[in-house]
């Protein structure tokens, strides 16, 4: 049995919902901790509609229904200043900034998001298209 660091605690522990980046329950019933319980989770608000929570009418920005139009300067920034906003609805996130929101492929973009936690800065990187958002990397800053 692995034991998590201290620092790792701080942010929680959880079942793993990502299996090899796409959501999806670990069978192994994995217990992440550390910057992966953050940024699962932040991958989970963009999954999510906004007010479909009952108890949270201000979680989740469904990033999935940006896939269909092109992604135009104007929707770039809307998008962006979306996605800061809901990492820094999560308390443990002090800071975001998206640092890259591009689309080679019609129909699928990718966000790289620079997170800054209480212990310092890490990446997340996602791929998202009109059925999955898919984390590609998590990684310190």
């Amino acid at each position: 049995m692995t034991t998590a660091a201290p620092q790792d605690l701080a942010y929680g522990s959880d079942f793993s919902t990502f299996v090899d980046g796409v959501a999806d329950l670990d069978p192994t019933f994995a217990i992440i901790t550390g910057q992966r319980v953050v940024a699962e989770a932040l991958a989970r608000r963009f999954m999510q509609g906004a007010g479909t929570l009952e108890d949270d009418p201000r979680y989740g920005y469904d990033l999935r229904q940006e896939t269909g139009a092109r992604l135009t300067a104007v929707r770039r920034v809307r998008i962006a200043a979306k996605i800061v906003a809901q990492c820094q609805e999560d308390p443990r996130v002090l800071s975001a900034t998206v640092a890259e929101l591009t689309s080679d492929t019609p129909g699928r973009f990718r966000v790289s998001v620079k997170v800054t936690l209480a212990s310092g800065p890490f990446d997340l990187v996602l791929s998202v298209s009109a059925v999955t958002v898919e984390i590609l990397k998590v990684a310190r800053g």
